[in-house]
């Protein structure tokens, strides 16, 4: 066994059982009356043979406790995968009831989020691109894979899965926030350009959809003069670096809308810290400075 990765069962789900903590055989600590869950793996193929062969191959490349449930169709695999839990699938791309890249095209959209590792007598990369951009994450060559490649595939599956699952999950938050907050929410690049708007920035521009603002600037929506001065704070952000927060801003747009605002600034930076841009959320404070004796005009 490879030192140097760690055990499968640290990516799945733990179960309750009732011995006392412990450590795995393979190195999972347990605590707390916890032990890791077996390694739940679906295997569609329809050759007995190669079917034995990969179930000696599992055996050897995942030391740790693992179930391997193998059937012979696609028909058989969907079913299964519509009544049990799995971690991955392994396929083969000729099955008795759909073959080629197809297999892939059936099999992703029933697997409910679980990861799909192709296996194939072809070493076609055409192919292996194709059942990628299908879904699979991963293709193996029957023939070459060894039990150090096999135990990579699954591990590696298993965790991308999980940190794809993750990152959907923190993007359907954003969009949640973004679709239903009040405030307005705007993202540009370093021409000033709207890179992403909210919902409530949209409705303000009047368009049905927040795409439509995308490649737009400022200059399309205010008028020039509030435009011109939106566009210089965007430059001193990204210039300094330094947010601008809290400010009380009068607008007026191409429409005859005015509003007053209270808007925060701040820089758009990528991975590497560079500014690339500008973020910022204006809320509409209009009323209280109707209603509230509190507010005074800037």
């Amino acid at each position: 066994m490879n030192a140097a990765l760690p055990p499968f069962n640290s990516l799945v789900p733990a179960k309750r059982v009732e011995s006392p903590a412990c450590f795995h055989e393979f190195g999972v600590r347990t605590t707390n009356a916890m032990e890791p869950a077996p390694i739940q793996i679906l295997h569609i193929e329809d050759n007995p043979l190669e079917a034995a062969l990969m179930r000696e191959l599992v055996s050897v490349s995942i030391p740790e406790q693992h179930e391997l449930k193998w059937v012979h169709t696609m028909g058989e695999g969907i079913a299964e995968l519509a009544t049990n839990k799995y971690d991955v699938i392994l396929v083969d791309l000729s099955l008795p009831d759909v073959s080629g890249i197809e297999t892939v095209r059936t099999l992703t959209p029933k697997a409910g989020g679980v990861p799909v590792i192709v296996l194939s007598g072809y070493d076609d990369e055409k192919t292996s691109l194709e059942a990628l951009r299908a879904g699979a994450q991963d293709y193996l060559v029957k023939g070459e894979v060894s039990s150090h490649l096999l135990r990579h595939a699954i591990r590696y599956a298993i965790e991308r899965k999980r940190l794809d699952t993750a990152l959907a999950w923190e993007r359907e938050l954003v969009d949640t926030l973004l679709e239903n907050i009040p405030d307005r929410i705007y993202f540009k690049d370093k021409e000033c350009r709207f890179l992403r708007i909210n919902r409530a920035l949209a409705s303000l521009f009047g368009l049905e959809d927040p795409l439509d603002a995308v490649g737009h600037s400022v200059f399309d929506f205010f008028e020039k003069s509030i435009a011109e001065a939106m566009v210089k704070d965007d430059r001193k952000v990204m210039n300094t670096g330094e947010p601008v927060i809290g400010q009380v801003e009068e607008e007026a747009l191409l429409d005859g809308k005015c509003n007053r605002v209270m808007t925060t600034k701040m820089p758009l930076r990528n991975p590497e810290g560079e500014i690339i841009g500008t973020f910022g959320l204006s809320r509409d404070i209009s009323n209280l400075k109707t209603n509230s004796p509190n507010v005074v005009a800037p």
